[in-house]
């Protein structure tokens, strides 16, 4: 595993955000555009994420819904049954939009729901709206 870019998470008092899309392109404008307010730590997996959740123990995860190997639901399960990571909000933002992919997010233990395209200011607002403060 390796992750696109570890933070030093102790530096400052800025919220710590776990992004997890396995479209490189979707992941590096989601870190440019969240990195001067936050510590952006990236994956390219749900594997990664679950695993990058419990090592950084970030304020709130980012996940996508289709992803390759593990979806984003099922990072989503296993964040959500690890004692470690379980508090963790996790938002999705993904391309797929209705009521079934939003209840099934919301099933699995989400916190909210972006679809993609979205606005920064929107995405921003969601992430203030669900972080927690870090101990």
């Amino acid at each position: 595993m390796t992750c696109c870019h570890e933070p030093n998470i102790n530096d400052s008092d800025k919220k710590v955000i776990l992004v997890c899309d396995d479209s490189k392109l979707q992941l590096k404008a989601i870190q440019r555009a969240l990195s001067k307010k936050y510590h952006v730590i990236t994956a390219s997996s749900g594997y990664e994420a679950v695993a990058f959740a419990s090592l950084y123990a970030p304020d709130l995860i980012i996940l996508d819904i289709a992803m390759y190997g593990m979806s984003g639901y099922e990072a989503c399960v296993k964040i959500k049954h690890n004692p470690i990571t379980a508090d963790i909000p996790v938002i999705f933002v993904t391309a797929h939009e209705g009521v079934n992919f939003r209840n099934r997010g919301f099933e699995v233990g989400a916190a909210d729901f972006l679809p993609k395209p979205f606005d920064l200011g929107k995405l921003i607002e969601v992430i203030e709206k669900n972080t927690v403060t870090r101990k």
